[in-house]
């Protein structure tokens, strides 16, 4: 079943999407970054989510102060954490696994503070590739040539 925008964005506009949508496809000297709209990736598929366990609970207005939890804790990797579908250019999130991403200071489904978080290692992964592939093939070192100290005409 395919879901319109305004199934899927209610009280997003048709402007608004296009201002922040990515293309399918964008060509790089390290390689093609493709995004297939519509393409589920199973949460099987994610190598690993990295959350900062706390108690934090509210909206970012109502933070004084980092809570007392969150001073030295330690970073708690989980794998399987989250699926990911991309439709008309926003990434979409129908289920996190894990008891570490309870908190929604934006909003009861906006996981936006977590873009990073739970799909870190997948990240990860991908810059390691991108920068392995340009240190095996760099680019040629530009031409510099010294200015003429020759009077002009």
């Amino acid at each position: 079943m395919s879901l319109t925008t305004s199934e899927v964005h209610t009280g997003v506009t048709a402007e608004t999407l296009a201002s922040i949508s990515t293309p399918d496809r964008v060509e790089t000297r390290l390689g093609a970054l493709e995004f297939t709209d519509g393409a589920p990736a199973d949460a099987s598929l994610n190598i690993g989510a990295v959350s900062y366990p706390g108690t934090f609970a509210g909206s970012l207005a109502e933070l004084k102060e980092l809570p007392q939890d969150f001073i030295g804790a330690k970073p708690v990797l989980e794998t399987g954490v989250a699926d990911a579908q991309c439709i008309d250019g926003m990434l979409l999130v129908k289920e996190i696994r894990s008891t570490h991403y309870a908190s929604r200071p934006m909003g009861r489904d906006n996981y936006h503070i977590y873009d990073y978080n739970l799909f870190h290692m997948n990240l990860r992964q991908n810059v390691e590739t991108r920068v392995a592939r340009y240190l095996a093939n760099p680019p040629p070192k530009p031409v510099i040539t010294k200015p003429s100290l020759a009077p002009a005409n």
